[in-house]
């Protein structure tokens, strides 16, 4: 990119890099939590799988405006298209989850499936979203405090992963 002008790269502001990814998950947990306690409807699902679409959307969006120092342009249909990838696979993919979750007890490979169907959607409204976005050269990149450096922002990835990888297994 910008034959390799460190001064153009892209730079991320930490805080709302934070929210993008704590976002998501507190959406997913709530609809996970709102289906654990009562009983699964139909109602529920549709709810469910617009939230958790919305929330999917939200982390790509929230992560745009963390970029310092390009300004995001979106084409209004891409928007659109990648709101209803997520919404349809989430609503989709929860439905299938919670529906027969009851004959899955011991079945990992059917819960895979649905883990890869949601993956597939977040990938995919990624994909629709980015393509119809343009970046804006704004302002020259300024180092400080709220701006995460490449290495600060590997430690905190990997980190995360390793912390989820923890609790998978436990």
């Amino acid at each position: 990119m910008a034959d390799g002008d460190k001064s153009l790269r892209i730079v991320y502001n930490g805080g709302f890099t934070a929210g993008s990814l704590i976002m998501p998950i507190a959406i997913i947990a709530g609809a996970f939590f709102a289906f654990s306690i009562s009983k699964v409807s139909i109602l529920r699902t549709l709810i469910g799988g617009f939230l958790v679409g919305l929330g999917i959307c939200g982390m790509h969006y929230l992560g745009q405006v963390s970029i310092f120092d390009y300004k995001a342009v979106y084409a209004a249909a891409n928007i659109v298209g990648a709101a209803m990838i997520a919404v349809a696979a989430s609503t989709v993919a929860l439905g299938l989850f919670f529906y027969l979750n009851s004959n899955w007890t011991n079945n990992w490979l059917k819960r895979f499936a649905c883990a890869k169907l949601l993956a597939a959607a977040v990938s995919g409204m990624h994909w629709v979203a980015s393509v119809g976005t343009t970046y804006q050269y704004k302002i020259p990149p300024h180092a400080g405090s709220a701006i995460l450096s490449r290495k600060d922002t590997v430690i905190i990835v990997c980190s995360l992963v390793a912390s989820q990888l923890r609790f998978t297994q436990a």
